[in-house]
């Protein structure tokens, strides 16, 4: 045999014995009794924390180094309360790297270990003094053969090493971890519980698969969330401190008001160093489902750039659908954003809004398509936003100003649109004609229904408004409106309409008034109306379908109450109106004086019925009345109708609580005796035909006071036949007188 191969073969064998004799004999001559205390000493001098082993302590040597250690827990620093604890630790060391000063681990396993973080009342956290001692104390050194001890020398004199002791650890795996934080200023506490981690490959500048997970609960959670987390790659640069995280994946999964709740964030890379973190991708996503209702979200990041001045974002896109209960929104949202973490300021100055809202009732579809920007002031809560675009293909713009730092929330808010089509989005849409085959059945239902609607006003309470909109054109039910503006303000439990005003009906809408933000709220109404169809007015907001014509109406109308039956028993306040070339529908009172003729001999006393019909009307050149209402009831005495062949004056009331109107129409014939009736017509000239209205609003019923146009057509016939005497008597004096006179004045001449 070669001598060289000789030597060397005895050599490697006297190594492997001497390394043997070595490891034989540290297992031999290591107890528990001198590691226990030698490593709570060193604790203690070093933390002021008590170290506790109270399990069993072992090393084994074959076939690679291992340390046990059981039942260990760890102090708050000067006290005994635990802050740590752990049930089993278990160190495997690979041994040939430690001839090179290397210390590469097998496994590191932890199993049970409990965590108590806690910030106290003056902010301060329970294991600050790890840092402390970490940058005031030195590190000790010992000679290879003595442990360190707590009687080792704390001094700066301890000579240094000659090169650092490189530590690789193979696999890492915690199991059954449990961290629990508890913040006394807040009173708020979390718990991490079924805490696992397992990484490989672990030094101090790299990680490779680390796995994460843990179910989290405490304040504001409804039982425990679970949470994952899982990394391809870390790996860090010693040159400039800075960290590199490849496949990254976060996830958290729990119920929260009965709505089970998914996040998932992936990041392909992620770099930081000490100034910033930056990445070029990120995808989160979030579903939320639960009584019948669900969303599910997706949020696209490209270009984040974090620094403790600046939070930037090239650009982002939120994708969003909800499958609600009476609707559908699909909607995306994107801009680029800048957050100044100094000053709380967010700028999203592209903004861009897309999307539509699906009624599941009748699968009408409301799209919008808005760009604007949007600034905050996070540290005063206020946010100002500025949009323009389309809502259900209809211009619009729309300006805000929102502050909700104040103990009242403050809105300010612009919104001009070219045109709002409101029939579109009225829960009693008009009728079509197949859908109006019954208009009784119909206006019953709907009157019912607005009798029963519940005003409540109350959750305005906890608003500040101040809004103006202003609309190009705008259809409610039958009506078609131009150059809508409304100013309104809510505050201080009162909302007031300090301008409504409105181009419809062929004339000029106009309203003010005041409301009280109170469940059963007080209203104050001051209408102002110019030139209108008073027929399409009255029809459209009163159901009443009696009067025609172009109608100036003012006054002002007191109620209260929370819905309309509390309104029409509460109503005061005056109404004067003007009436010009209209009808009254439903009785024409022209023919109703030609049959009073035709059967005048045959009339008895009492009330005789008059026939309507929903064709007949009495028309009329002017109307004018004005009315007093005290408690839903309104009193008129001046009623003035004019017409060629008609003057009528009337009185009464109208109780809206009973839904009953009860009035007398005295009518005249205009003095002519020709014309459309001709003769027939003077045997009533001179005499009021008394017309009584009474019964139900929507269908009263019309009477003849026949007694009294009896007596007044006797009255007016022995008038007549007294005055034809008169006249006769008249006629012969004339006669006589003018004869005589005729002859004395001859005798003269």
């Amino acid at each position: 045999m070669n001598k060289s191969i000789r030597y060397t073969l005895y050599t490697l064998g006297v190594l492997v014995f001497v390394l043997a004799g070595t490891m034989i004999y540290i297992a031999a001559t290591f107890t528990p009794e001198t590691f226990k205390p030698t490593l709570i000493d060193y604790v203690k001098s070093n933390t002021n924390r008590t170290l506790a082993i109270d399990g069993n302590v072992s090393l084994s040597v074959f076939p690679n180094p291992k340390i046990t250690l059981n039942q260990v827990s760890l102090s708050e620093p000067d006290s005994n309360k635990e802050f740590a604890s752990i049930n089993a630790i278990h160190i495997a060391l690979q041994f040939w790297p430690l001839l090179s000063k290397n210390i590469v681990l097998d496994a590191l396993d932890l199993d049970g270990i409990k965590v108590h973080i806690i910030k106290n009342k003056n902010g301060a956290f329970n294991f600050e003094d790890f840092y402390k001692t970490s940058s005031s104390t030195k590190a000790a050194t010992a000679s290879d053969a003595t442990p360190v001890t707590s009687a080792a020398p704390k001094t700066d004199n301890v000579p240094k090493t000659d090169s650092a002791i490189a530590v690789n650890l193979s696999q890492i795996n915690i199991t059954h971890g449990e961290v629990s934080y508890t913040d006394q200023q807040t009173n708020q506490r979390y718990v991490l519980s079924d805490l696992s981690l397992l990484g490989d490959k672990i030094t101090l500048n790299q990680a490779n698969k680390v796995d994460f997970s843990s179910k989290v609960s405490g304040s504001g959670l409804e039982g425990a969330w679970g949470l994952t987390a899982n990394i391809d790659k870390i790996e860090r640069s010693m040159q400039d401190n800075s960290i590199e995280i490849d496949g990254s994946t976060f996830t958290a999964e729990g119920k929260q008001a009965d709505q089970i709740i998914k996040l998932k964030a992936l990041f392909p890379k992620i770099f930081a160093d000490g100034n910033h973190a930056t990445t070029e991708l990120g995808d989160i996503s979030a579903t939320v489902n639960g009584e019948g209702q669900s969303v599910d979200s997706g949020l696209k990041i490209k270009g984040l750039d974090v620094s403790p001045q600046l939070i930037a974002i090239q650009s982002f896109l939120l994708d969003l659908k909800a499958d609600l209960v009476t609707q559908q929104i699909k909607a995306s949202v994107g801009s680029s954003l800048n957050y100044a973490v100094t000053g709380n300021q967010l700028l999203l100055p592209e903004l861009l809004i897309r999307g539509g809202v699906t009624q599941v009732s009748d699968k009408m579809e409301i799209p919008f398509d808005l760009k604007g920007r949007l600034d905050a002031d996070l540290n005063k809560m206020k946010f100002i936003s500025s949009l323009n675009g389309m809502i259900d293909q209809q211009k619009i713009q729309i300006s805000s100003q929102i502050e909700t730092q104040k103990q009242i929330p403050y809105t300010l808010v612009s919104v001009k649109a070219d045109q709002l089509d409101l029939n579109r989005y009225l829960a009693n849409k008009p009728q079509t004609k197949a859908q109006s085959s019954s208009p009784s059945s119909s206006s019953s239902s709907s009157t019912k229904q607005s009798e029963q609607a519940i005003l409540d006003l109350s959750p305005l309470n906890s608003l500040h408004l101040d809004a103006d909109v202003a609309v190009g054109k705008l259809k409610y039910q039958t009506i078609d409106a131009n150059n809508l503006r409304l100013k309104t303000v809510i505050a201080n439990g009162q909302l007031k309409i300090n301008q409504l005003q409105m181009n419809a009906l062929g004339g000029s809408l106009g309203l003010t008034g005041s409301a009280t933000t109170s469940s059963n709220p007080k209203i104050a109404l001051t209408p102002q109306i110019s030139g209108v169809d008073m027929y399409t007015l009255l029809k459209t907001f009163a159901d009443f379908d009696k009067i025609e014509g172009k109608g100036n109406v003012k006054g002002t109308l007191n109620f209260s109450g929370n819905k309309a039956s509390d309104w029409k028993k509460t109503l005061s306040g005056d109404l004067s109106t003007v009436i010009s070339d209209g009808a009254w529908r439903g009785v024409n009172i022209a023919k109703t004086i030609r049959d009073v003729k035709a059967s005048l001999k045959s009339l008895k006393g009492g009330e005789q019925a008059i026939n309507t019909s929903d064709v007949e009307k009495t028309d009329f050149t002017e109307l004018s009345a004005s009315f007093q209402i005290n408690q839903g009831i309104a009193r008129n005495q001046d009623l003035n109708m004019k017409s060629p062949l008609l003057r009528i004056s009337g009185e009464g009331e109208v109780s809206l609580p009973a839904g009953q109107i009860n009035y007398l129409l005295n009518t005249d014939l205009v003095n002519t005796s020709k014309g459309q009736q001709g003769k027939e017509r003077d045997e009533l000239t001179g005499v009021t035909v008394p017309i009584r209205i009474k019964g139900p609003l929507a269908k009263p019923s019309y009477s003849l006071d026949v007694a009294s146009l009896i007596k007044q057509t006797g009255n007016a016939k022995l008038n007549e036949k007294k005055a034809q005497l008169e006249q006769k008597l008249t006629d012969k004096l004339n006669k006589k007188v003018g004869s005589s006179l005729g002859t004395e004045l001859k005798k003269l001449f």
